[in-house]
């Protein structure tokens, strides 16, 4: 424990101990105050409660004294006298706790029965002294008033026969004074919530007689005014809006017991328990000659009232306040250390931050770069440097001008101009997508994005932060993708094409065929048809070729060696290449089967070797490399080409070492139309061609370049797992001919329909003809049982072939049917028809269509 931390400590509990000593002392001054505070005016209000008794029953003898006065003033007080003076008074209002005020007779033994005769006759039959019995002397209640309810049951009650009120009504007779009783039960009970009672009584003696002396008041007293009180009712307000503040207990005489216990304001003595007196302040007062004793103590209320808990409250503030003093005392001596224990302890957390965040922006593998715009220092993390296949030392000195130096000059224009606007206010945010030239002298995408933090007072950026991601294989797809569109686009367009050019193609073949019969003794004329008929075919190549790069048309897969395949095709075309160029094979020469459309893959290869041979062009050593070589793809190139299913490849590679292809040319040369040749030298469909037709074999096609260096293209082919092979060669074969069969020719074509015509009944068949499908089915309805054969063109108008087809079956499940098509889409249309169906593409061959002919009649498969 360092000697700076004890000594705050014994500083701190030093002045802990000075303030809970002044808090100490200011707790006892307080109570002093307080007690002192509490007892005087508790002996206040213990002389307000006596005086507030002693004042009503001061009160309470004016009343009596007014009844007196009637008596002194008047021979004889009538009852209904009595009555209406009474009532005047109106003792529920100002006088609470009498019961009532009455007048009670003396009687002597000797008119005790002329006494009863005579009250009777005023109306109460009924009436009698009580309680019975022989005495010296009688008294009874004769008026009493309110004379209703429980007074009912005092008329006539002998009051001087009872003990405690004989007391009291003869010590008012012998002393000409009004006196109190003592506790009594008045005769009114009834036995249900009663309370304590007392009588007070003003001797009555007869007008105009003495009464100064002893024996003259004995002599000339006829009677007593009187008041019934019961305690509770009587002390009921006394006290007024303090009445909750003292227990007040009322006790008769000098004994203070329960017997003796008339009045208790709090209610917390019942019956038979023993008294507790802690705390009660005794008083005796003298109240009309008698004596009550009246016990008073606080209640919780009275000390709310004078706020007893104030020194509690000072001893509680004062603790607090210590301790406070105590805390900041602390506080401001150790300020010091905790702010650096805070900042070493924000420092880690930030540190921690910064560890996450670098995390996360690892994995997403995103760099980042901070830059102070002013001065043009920038900072990159890692990966912004290995996006372009650097590390961060290579590129020091790292500046602003680091992003400039690799960034392509288009992009960077239009990166500087979204930073003007960003800058401006009209961005929120900057965001650019730009090449940037790799280490490997390849192109690579980024999506640059950033905002400024920091700004000077008049609006100029200071400080900008941002992310550099690479976009490369998202550029990537979205080529393909818009490649795909332009493919799809381009095979509507030669579908169009196909089906009228093929049905003129197949025209020219059948006439030539034809014209090549009538001058068969003219070996010139012949010689010319056989070049326009290769020429024909020729075309009809070339539109099978663009079909299938448009992946439209019809594939005739055979399975084949392809070594002998690649030295066959290279064998005869090497005529075409220039003598200058030289040619060198690497071919395996184990045997290899692929699946291929021999004559597509044929062109394939003579495209590639063309293309070469065009580069070659001013090359002062040309040559051109074939290699055949088998490949197992790595899980790279299977990611890289994701179309193409895992298995063993043969790889085909055309390589020339002649003026190369320049980087920003070289993603392009597979897109339609596109030509890095001279105007005339080239229609850009070649390369399309070659990679549409790749692919619809499942294959695939990679090409590198280097300008001034020269090219390889590498064609990967999956190899197949087969038994035979077929031979790729047609034999000759003696051209089958009919034997008077009658053929059913369906086409839309006229000049189609007669060249058909003339070329079936050349083979020896009779001919019906028809020009769309309806006019066919009529046709064969006609001639039903003497047509072997229907021959008919799938696209016709008004109905066409497939559906004229499925109605002559209707007529006879057994006929022969041909469909002839020159766009091969046209098959979708007879999909669901009988899959042996032979399918005639045009244009045709006369061995092939004579063969399929004569196969169809003789139920050969």
């Amino acid at each position: 424990m360092s000697s700076s931390y004890t000594k705050h400590v014994i500083v701190s509990l030093l002045v802990l101990a000075a303030s809970l000593i002044v808090t100490y002392a200011s707790f006892n001054l307080t109570r002093a105050t307080t007690e002192q505070t509490t007892q005087a005016y508790f002996d206040f209000r213990v002389r307000e409660a006596i005086k507030l008794i002693e004042t009503r029953i001061a009160a309470y003898e004016e009343v009596l004294r007014g009844a007196g006065a009637m008596f002194k003033a008047s021979e004889n007080v009538t009852r209904d006298e009595f009555k209406r003076y009474i009532s005047s008074l109106r003792l529920a209002d100002y006088y609470p706790g009498i019961q009532g005020v009455g007048f009670s007779l003396f009687i002597p033994p000797e008119s005790k029965n002329s006494h009863v005769d005579t009250i009777r006759s005023e109306g109460f039959p009924t009436y009698s002294i009580y309680p019975e019995g022989e005495r010296e002397t009688y008294s009874s209640i004769i008026y009493l008033e309110p004379f209703s309810d429980r007074n009912l049951r005092a008329f006539g009650y002998d009051m001087f026969s009872e003990p405690v009120r004989h007391s009291a009504m003869q010590r008012a007779i012998d002393n000409d004074m009004i006196v109190m009783s003592g506790k009594v039960r008045l005769v009114q009970e009834s036995g249900k919530n009663e309370q304590a009672g007392f009588l007070m009584y003003n001797p009555i003696y007869a007008r105009g007689k003495p009464h100064t002396l002893l024996a003259d008041r004995q002599k000339n007293f006829i009677g007593w005014a009187y008041s019934a009180f019961r305690m509770n009712d009587f002390m009921n307000g006394v006290d007024g809006e303090h009445a909750g503040d003292l227990d007040i207990q009322i006790y008769d005489g000098d004994t203070i017991s329960n017997e003796s216990l008339m009045f208790d304001s709090d209610g917390s003595i019942g019956l038979g328990e023993s008294l507790n007196t802690n705390g009660l302040i005794a008083h005796r007062i003298n109240i009309a000659d008698h004596f009550w004793n009246v016990l008073i103590r606080p209640l919780a209320f009275f000390e709310m009232r004078v706020n007893t808990a104030k020194p509690l409250l000072v001893a509680s503030v004062g603790a607090i306040a210590s301790f406070a003093l105590t805390l900041i005392v602390w506080l401001l001596m150790t300020g010091r250390e905790r702010a650096i224990r805070a900042a070493k302890a924000m420092n880690a957390d930030l540190m921690i931050e910064k560890q996450r965040l670098g995390s996360i922006i690892d994995g997403t593998h995103v760099g980042t770069w901070e830059w102070d715009i002013p001065s043009g220092k920038v900072v990159f993390n890692d990966y912004w440097a290995q996006i372009i296949g650097y590390t961060l030392s290579e590129l020091e000195p790292i500046s602003i001008e680091s992003w400039v130096k690799y960034t392509h000059p288009d992009d960077l224009n239009q990166s500087n101009e979204l930073l003007k606007k960003h800058f401006s206010g009209d961005l929120p945010y900057y965001e650019c997508e730009a090449r940037m030239r790799h280490k490997n002298g390849d192109w690579v995408w980024v999506l640059d994005r950033g905002k400024v933090t920091t700004w000077t007072t008049d609006g100029k950026p200071l400080l900008m932060f941002g992310t550099h991601q690479d976009i490369t294989q998202r550029k990537v797809n979205d080529e393909q993708y818009l490649q795909t569109q332009k493919m799809k686009s381009l095979g509507t367009l030669i579908g169009g094409i196909a089906h009228e050019f093929n049905n003129a193609l197949a025209g020219m073949t059948g006439n030539i065929y034809l014209a090549r019969k009538k001058v068969a003794n003219m070996p010139d004329v012949v010689s010319k048809l056989d070049t326009i008929e290769k020429l024909a075919f020729k075309s009809a190549d070339l539109i099978k070729s663009m079909l299938s790069f448009a992946q439209k048309g019809v594939i005739d897969k055979t399975t084949f060696d392809l070594p002998s395949f690649i030295k066959e095709t290279i064998t005869v075309h090497r005529r075409s290449l220039p003598e200058n160029i030289g040619l060198k094979l690497d071919i395996e020469e184990a045997p290899v089967l692929v699946s291929w459309d021999a004559n597509i893959l044929q062109q394939v290869v003579l495209n590639l070797i063309n293309n070469a041979r065009d580069a070659l062009t001013g090359s002062t050593a040309p040559s051109i490399k074939i290699r055949l070589s088998s490949f197992s793809p790595d899980a790279a190139f299977l990611e890289k080409h994701s179309d193409v299913e895992p298995g063993r490849f043969s790889c085909l590679s055309i390589s020339d070492n002649g003026m190369g292809i320049n980087a920003e040319e070289l993603p392009h040369i597979f897109e339609p139309f596109y030509t890095t040749k001279e105007v005339g030298q080239g229609t850009g469909l070649g390369l399309s061609m070659v990679i549409g037709a790749i692919q619809s074999h499942q294959g695939c096609i990679e090409v590198e370049s280097s300008e001034g260096k020269g090219s390889t293209f590498s064609i990967y082919l999956p190899q197949e797992e087969v038994e035979e092979i077929a031979s790729l060669s047609q034999s000759e074969t003696v051209l089958p001919h009919g034997a008077g069969e009658t053929v059913l020719l369906a086409d839309d074509d006229p000049s189609l329909l007669d060249t058909g015509k003339e070329l079936l009944e050349s083979l020896g068949y009779r001919v019906l003809t028809a020009e769309d499908g309806l006019q066919a089915v009529d046709v064969f309805k006609a001639h039903k049982g003497e047509v072997s054969l229907v021959i008919t063109d799938i696209m016709m108008p008004r109905l066409g072939g497939a559906e004229a087809a499925k109605l002559i079956h209707e007529i006879d499940p057994e006929i022969k049917i041909i469909f002839a098509t020159g766009y091969s889409k046209d098959e979708e249309r007879i999909a669901h028809l009988d899959s042996n169906v032979p399918i005639l593409h045009k244009p045709y061959n006369i061995n092939d269509f004579s063969r399929i002919i004569r196969d169809q009649l003789d139920n050969v498969g």
